[in-house]
């Protein structure tokens, strides 16, 4: 019976791979469709508002998670996530069953070490299927020549069973004239934690991520006491549709355990893959695309036209409580790259080697990386974390050469266009069940783009939460900024420098009136000075209603108010309503927004999102926009 159900299943989602919604979509909206996949799977936690979406393709590994992982998982409580902490730190062989017998975990608690850890090795079929279009309202093309070149269409299909996993995303942007020019896909198997083959795309993440990371940038406000705990050793599928930054070939991972507490783990790879580039006459590459859109002939026909090859070694230990690791990968491309940045890949040939190390003991733990580039310039990384129970304190130091570059490395930054920041960063936070506070502070200098002189300063943020009763929540946050800019002057050549200054308010409150009805209300506010005497003001306010109508539907409108005097002092908004998307938006100038949406399941494995959205900005520093910004989102979901 059950190997006619899974075929049944699995016919009913072939059948709706070939759909294809027929919309348009701007150039605009592409790209943040890119950022938001982007940073919905790969972002750290704290940018998501759908965390069971998040655990459900990043389990936590629990004979190493803390207190604070614990206690972060859906469906579980601080005082159960207390008790599992300390029974697992004298019993780290316990089971699930043990766990759920000993301590008397409810049914959500066990469902969620059961879904969101490895605790339990979980053998069941996981099936899902994604699709998702916009339609701009204000830019529906008209041309009908070529009708296919108007439609957008993102599709994502994932399989798990056992040790086999497989993923396809598919995605056609505005002006590419096939459904199948932008596919990525991989296929793994994993025989128990000794073996390893995936081939397809895939994410590197080794150590500290100085020249391996899955990601383009981590914040440096949430990850000060995160990048220490997210020290790893990782390979995994490409589950996003990011169009530079992983590898397309074979990998191979091996873990020996040559003792109880020796292990060594090995892993090879190999890929090949085209990327988009600006190339000359004299076939010289000026600039590579990290986020192209194929939108007009001349974009189409830079597409696929530069060869990377890449091939690479990991291998690490582990003895008791200390892990020492080397990677090194060499690059090639068939072109020669001259970027007109002075810590940009240039060459053609480049070869890049770190090592990495953690201890643990007691309650610290300690990480570092010694990372070197193929121009012999390093980068040093160190993160010490020490945690007691519901407290955490961290210290982050990095030091980068001037000119290191690290192509496939993580850059450590507050927005996606800094430079890789090094300095100190620290970082506290105390928690409980009613009370969540953090504070940053952090000493920083940067380059930026093709600037040789470095912005120095240093921020402070602070946030308070508090759980006021089990319905009401309000949380209070402060952002402090300082930099100081050093620039080369041609008309004079002399240096000139300008400060900038920048702080930020914000309240946050959130309570369910009823069972089913939920309020949101957030006051957001930001003031910018610099060495000119000049400021610039933004104000927002927007307020939330979710209501669940029925069991299997919810319907969520947002209202926002905004006025500001620049863009720098935009107001930002994150929309992350449905899952895999999430949406960070700049409101700036005067005017309002307006966020519909409604979330219908007819079956348990279906789920349909229907949101719309109007920026109705009323004035934009003395100019008055012609159009509102009006989009449409639709996503279906099957699950199984």
């Amino acid at each position: 019976m059950s190997a006619l159900r899974f075929n049944g299943k699995m016919k009913f989602i072939i059948i709706i791979i070939i759909i294809n919604f027929q919309v348009t979509l701007s150039q605009s909206t592409a790209i943040e469709e890119d950022l938001n996949e982007k940073y919905f799977y790969e972002s750290n936690l704290s940018n998501y508002e759908n965390p069971e979406e998040y655990y459900k393709f990043n389990p936590v590994f629990f004979k190493k998670a803390t207190f604070l992982e614990l206690s972060r998982l859906p469906g579980m409580s601080f005082e159960s996530a207390k008790k599992i902490f300390y029974y697992k730190t004298n019993n780290p062989t316990c089971s699930l069953i043990e766990l759920t017998g000993k301590l008397n975990l409810n049914a959500k608690e066990t469902e969620s070490l059961n879904n969101y850890t490895d605790l339990a090795k979980i053998d069941n079929l996981f099936v899902r299927y994604r699709a998702r279009n916009y339609i701009n309202i204000d830019e529906i093309q008209t041309d009908s020549t070529n009708q296919i070149q108007n439609y957008y269409l993102y599709q994502q299909i994932y399989f798990k069973y056992q040790g086999i996993s497989f993923a396809l995303i598919n995605k056609k942007n505005i002006g590419e004239s096939s459904f199948l020019n932008n596919i990525n896909s991989f296929f793994e198997y994993k025989y128990n934690d000794q073996f390893k083959i995936l081939i397809g795309d895939y994410h590197l993440n080794e150590g500290l991520g100085a020249i391996l990371h899955n990601s383009v940038i981590t914040r440096k406000s949430s990850d000060v006491i995160n990048s220490a705990l997210n020290f790893d050793d990782k390979i995994s599928g490409l589950t996003t549709n990011q169009a530079v930054r992983y590898f397309r070939g074979i990998c191979f991972n091996s873990k020996f355990h040559l003792s109880d507490l020796l292990k060594l783990s090995t892993s090879l790879f190999y890929s090949q893959k085209k990327l988009s580039a600006i190339i000359d006459s004299n076939s010289i590459v000026s600039s590579i695309y990290l986020y192209p859109v194929f939108k007009d002939s001349l974009m189409i026909s830079r597409k696929n036209n530069l060869m990377e090859q890449a091939i690479g070694a990991v291998i690490s230990g582990n003895y008791s409580y200390f892990s020492l690791g080397f990677s090194g990968y060499y690059l090639n491309y068939d072109k020669i790259i001259h970027v007109d940045n002075f810590n940009s890949l240039q060459g053609q040939s480049s070869f890049f080697s770190s090592i990495f190390a953690k201890t643990e003991f007691a309650n610290t733990s300690f990480e570092t990386e010694l990372a070197r580039d193929y121009k012999n310039n390093y980068a040093l990384i160190a993160a010490i974390v020490q945690h007691f129970n519901n407290f955490y304190i961290a210290l982050n130091y990095r030091n980068l050469q001037d000119q290191f570059c690290s192509p496939y490395g993580a850059r450590f930054g507050e927005n996606s266009v800094t430079g890789s920041e090094r300095g100190f960063y620290s970082g506290f936070r105390w928690f409980n069940k009613n009370f969540d506070i953090k504070f940053y502070y952090d000493i920083f200098s940067t380059y930026n783009f093709s600037n040789p002189f470095p912005s120095k300063g240093n921020d402070i943020l602070a946030e308070i939460s508090n759980r006021i009763d089990d319905k009401t929540s309000l949380a209070v946050r402060f952002y402090y900024h300082f930099i100081n800019r050093i620039y080369y002057n041609n008309q004079i050549f002399e240096t000139n420098s300008d400060n900038e200054t920048k702080y930020q308010w914000r309240i946050d409150l959130s309570s369910w009136i009823k069972d089913n009805f939920q309020l949101k209300f957030r006051f957001s506010y930001n003031l910018i000075l610099n060495n000119t005497q000049h400021q610039d003001q933004g104000f927002g306010f927007y307020s939330e209603f979710q209501y669940n109508i029925l069991k299997n539907l919810k319907a969520i409108t947002r209202i926002s108010y905004y006025s500001t005097d620049s863009y720098q002092s935009s107001i930002w908004q994150t929309e992350s309503c449905i899952p895999g998307i999430f949406a960070l938006k700049p409101l700036y100038g005067n005017g309002e927004r307006f966020l519909v949406l409604l979330n219908y399941s007819p079956i348990h494995q279906i789920n349909l999102w229907f949101k719309f959205t109007l920026d109705s900005k009323n004035q934009v520093y003395g100019y008055i926009p012609t159009n509102p910004d009006r989009l449409l989102t639709f996503q279906f979901e099957y699950v199984y």
